[in-house]
């Protein structure tokens, strides 16, 4: 299999959002050192391919001055960034697109041959950028065909990005040397500081190694990935009651897309959340919880956000269920009743192990762990939170 041809390729640009953050202003339109930040991504990607299209809700006229075709959301009152990619991709005469936000004006000149390459090396559905520290859900190359897929998420109630791509098997570009071109903007104080360009890329280690692609965290961090249904959260409660009962002091981090509610209605805490508190901490003598508000239409949290509300000082280990693109060591879990496919590269190394009920797939390097016997599994986390590869 070889990258898809530029031809064969049509650039996204998406600039169909409200602007909330920007006074409501139509952010691709907005002036960064006295040219609109649609124009500076339209110069850096369409030499990249065969065709471009942009993605616009509201004047169209002034978009469609750069010459490209314009389309709008097919769903009402903004439904966020995938409703743009899914009406795009329906208008899209090529086999292949690739998305860009509007508000990112630095997409790196080779994004697109940097994504090819992923795709084929890692086998994927479709290929996403990752800038050494987080995945970058919105600059995507996929297949034209998956619009059907996206069509239904979107149909089922779904708008995150990340939540449609973790039901994907995503190969990830390493970007990491371009990182600044992913730089965004959301406000105006965003503009004043990237007026003068992207930021620089972080400097690499002294050994000329590139810094590890995952939150620095003081204590180890280890993420259990896999299909919905795989048992995930079966075997990490497993794991957690049994390392739990050897002494070992953890926390769990859980991902979720849905709207999800932990405190019960009708309690003090509960109304004083609903009357309009976007941060509530709850203290007792066992007990200290703490619940924030996002609001409606931002980014998922990210893996490194969601470590900052823990105390390192008081664990041993975090374990998280999901954030599988979040470039943490993790290990996968797979059973073969799901009938999906195993979404492993042979080459990844950050997967350490594979937790599953049927053999692995001759040649794959990596060991097998029995998904049914939770205890030799959280004898492999031991090890390696102890700091160990896990293997006997």
């Amino acid at each position: 299999m070889q990258p898809p041809s530029p031809q064969d390729i049509t650039a996204i640009v998406l600039a169909g959002g409200r602007g909330r953050r920007l006074g409501g202003r139509d952010k691709g339109l907005v002036p960064l050192a006295g040219r609109p930040l649609v124009a500076r991504v339209l110069d850096a990607i369409a030499p990249q391919v065969g065709a471009v299209v942009i993605s616009a809700n509201r004047h169209h006229d002034d978009y469609a001055r750069f010459g490209w075709p314009v389309v709008a959301d097919a769903l009402a009152d903004f439904q966020g960034p995938l409703a743009g990619v899914a009406a795009a991709l329906a208008a899209v005469r090529t086999p292949w697109a690739v998305t860009v936000p509007c508000d990112a004006p630095w997409p790196p000149a080779d994004l697109v041959a940097r994504l090819g390459r992923a795709l084929v090396q890692q086998q994927g559905q479709l290929a996403a950028a990752h800038d050494g520290r987080r995945l970058q859900p919105l600059h995507l190359l996929l297949p034209v065909a998956l619009g059907e897929d996206l069509q239904g998420w979107l149909a089922r109630g779904g708008r995150a990005a990340l939540g449609w791509l973790d039901r994907l098997r995503v190969a990830l570009a390493d970007c990491a040397d371009v990182a600044g071109g992913f730089a965004n903007i959301n406000t105006e104080a965003d503009l004043a500081a990237l007026a003068a360009g992207p930021p620089a890329p972080p400097a690499p280690a002294p050994d000329g190694a590139r810094p590890p692609a995952w939150p620095a965290f003081p204590s180890p961090v280890l993420a259990f990935t896999g299909w919905s249904g795989s048992g995930k959260t079966t075997l990490l409660r497993q794991v957690i009651a049994e390392l739990a009962g050897r002494g070992l002091r953890l926390a769990a981090v859980k991902h979720s897309h849905h709207r999800f509610d932990i405190d019960r209605p009708g309690k003090d805490s509960y109304l004083l959340r609903q009357a309009g508190a976007r941060q509530t901490v709850v203290a007792s003598v066992r007990r200290l919880a703490w619940l924030h508000e996002l609001g409606e239409g931002g980014d998922d949290p990210s893996l490194a956000e969601a470590l900052a509300t823990l105390r390192p000082q008081r664990l041993d280990g975090v374990l998280v269920e999901g954030f599988k693109h979040s470039g943490v060591p993790r290990i996968e879990v797979w059973r073969a009743a799901t009938g999906r496919p195993l979404a492993v590269a042979d080459d990844d190394p950050r997967v350490l192990a594979v937790a599953s009920d049927a053999p692995l797939p001759a040649g794959l390097p990596l060991p097998r762990l029995d998904i049914d016997d939770p205890v030799a599994v959280a004898d492999f986390v031991a090890r390696w939170l102890a700091g160990g590869s896990g293997r006997p």
